[in-house]
């Protein structure tokens, strides 16, 4: 009984490092922009979600996107003023900020 314990908490310990350790690359391009850029994911794991969503800079939020199976996920500030947007990107238990510029 002991040892189904013990490799049952190994089992339990390697799949939260693996979580720990999940290294994910995100790309937004372009930035600037005059309206429309992507945002392309790598190195997530197929079984990874997420959601991206889009704010406009007092906070208001503009779009929201589920990240699924897409690795590459197009968004359009085309009838935004210019101006500074936030994007924000979780990945399980990860979240990113980043700044948008539309000129």
């Amino acid at each position: 009984m002991k040892r189904k314990l013990l490799i049952g908490f190994a089992t339990l310990a390697m799949a939260a490092l693996a979580a720990l350790n999940m290294n994910f690359n995100i790309r937004i391009y372009p930035n600037p922009t005059q309206g429309r850029f992507a945002v392309e994911i790598n190195n997530v794991p197929d079984h990874a979600s997420g959601q991206i969503h889009l704010l406009n800079s007092q906070g208001r939020l503009l779009e929201k996107k589920n990240i699924r199976s897409e690795r590459k996920i197009d968004f359009d500030l085309s009838r935004e003023l210019p101006g500074v947007y936030i994007l924000n990107v979780q990945l399980g238990e990860t979240i990113s900020t980043w700044k948008i510029i539309k000129q």
